[in-house]
């Protein structure tokens, strides 16, 4: 444990990757992330122990690691993945990919590697590491379900909460709640609408991590007193101003209905949001 690593940190992390816990709880992750998602020193200190809890060699501990830190990369973003790019950290990835080929814990593991190199290009070793497993031969799938972080359909099905309150839906936010992300391997997309699949992508995860801490919420908890909520209600807003531009200029089929699909989940987000800051909603 890093010296200037709280107790409190250094306990939810091993809780939440303890071999006890068997599936991911997606609480305890949400805690986690809301907790270091104000400070690098935290983030620095997260990825630090994350990285000691994956060499472990018990399966289930690896497995939860992997999917902490999955949600980590992409809902805490560029100020955490700076501490991936180390030679040290992508060595510990390498050998939890190839450590038993085939299974969930690899594949998920690949698709964390992959998503690094493709947002986060000016880190050179992720480059390098996804080419030398490539090299090896590991199956590097396009667009994974379970490689999405909170939107993942199977790791929607898997995970078990243990929140005692009822799951909050209605009838105009019931779509909202479930993973949308497209496996766009079989369409041939235009060089030029790639960006905007990738753009689509990252909105859908920040859609489905607001999602989850909504529905996290106790139920005397107040939405807006969550600094993370606050952020995030932000950035939707600023992408239905983006879908709106891309309704009007995109002219592909496909992608168009991915933009199409992509607005419907930001309007009835935005719209559940705004139902829960009225005083007697429940």
């Amino acid at each position: 444990m890093s010296s200037k690593m709280t107790n409190r940190l250094f306990y939810l992390i091993h809780e939440a990757t303890s071999e006890t816990e068997h599936e991911p709880n997606m609480k305890k992750n949400l805690s986690i992330i809301d907790r270091c998602s104000k400070s690098p020193f935290k983030q620095k200190d997260l990825a630090q122990e994350l990285k000691c809890r994956l060499k472990k060699k018990n399966l289930t501990i690896r497995f939860l690691s992997i999917v902490l830190l999955d949600m980590c990369a992409k809902n805490l973003k560029g100020t955490f993945v700076k501490n991936l790019n180390q030679k040290s950290y992508m060595k510990v990835l390498r050998q939890v990919a190839t450590w038993k080929t085939q299974t969930e814990l690899s594949e998920r593991t690949l698709a964390l590697i992959r998503y690094l190199k493709n947002n986060y290009s000016e880190y050179k070793i992720f480059e390098k590491t996804f080419q030398t497993l490539l090299h090896k031969g590991m199956n590097f799938r396009e667009d994974p379900e379970f490689g999405g972080g909170l939107n993942e359909k199977q790791l929607s099905k898997k995970v078990k909460t243990n929140n005692t309150q009822p799951k909050r839906t209605t009838n105009t936010t019931n779509n909202t709640f479930t993973s949308t992300r497209n496996n766009h391997q079989n369409h041939i997309i235009p060089e030029e609408l790639k960006k905007v699949i990738q753009d689509l992508d990252v909105m859908k995860e920040t859609v489905n991590l607001l999602t989850q801490l909504l529905l996290a919420l106790e139920p005397n908890e107040k939405v807006q007193s969550n600094p993370l909520i606050t952020e995030l209600v932000e950035n939707v807003k600023k992408f239905r101003q983006q879908l709106q531009g891309l309704i009007i200029e995109v002219s592909d089929e496909y992608v168009l209905k991915l933009v199409l699909e992509t607005n419907d989940q930001v309007n009835n987000l935005i719209r559940y949001h705004t139902l829960m800051l009225k005083p007697n909603c429940k």
